[in-house]
């Protein structure tokens, strides 16, 4: 056992596998959040991966039954929805905190896109949980 728990088994790959548990026992607005936080790694994988020069296929974990990473790897367009996460990273890249921010700003109005307009369901109470962790997130930095 001289190997550390590191070396047999990459995180990215428990990410990953966490992802596709939850994601398979979930439904509604949880599996909405999953799936979003789940993308947004991806994404953002590709993206610093692509700044740095170095293939997606070795910092993309590949799932064959996975839409975005295969769109990812084939270094295809980012869906219409992570354009504009794109065009964040590209303008904040060389200022953390400003990208801390902005990627903050843009999770809070996803979920809120999410949440639905009915003030009395779980989505809005699940929802408003969640964009609150966000702002204490940011409050906190």
């Amino acid at each position: 056992l001289t190997e550390s728990l590191e070396e047999k088994v990459p995180f990215s790959l428990l990410l990953s596998r966490y992802y596709e548990n939850e994601l398979a026992h979930s439904s509604g607005f949880m599996n909405s959040l999953l799936k979003m936080e789940r993308d947004l790694r991806l994404v953002l994988t590709a993206l610093r991966a692509k700044r740095l020069g170095r293939s997606l296929k070795q910092e993309i974990p590949i799932d064959e039954h996975d839409e975005l990473a295969a769109l990812l790897i084939a270094e295809q367009d980012l869906p219409e929805e992570y354009t504009g996460l794109a065009l964040l990273f590209e303008k904040h890249s060389e200022d953390p905190v400003a990208w801390q921010k902005a990627l903050l700003e843009w999770k809070f109005n996803k979920i809120f896109e999410m949440e639905g307009s009915d003030p009395f369901s779980i989505n809005k109470i699940l929802g408003y949980t969640a964009r609150l962790i966000i702002v204490e997130t940011w409050e906190g930095s």
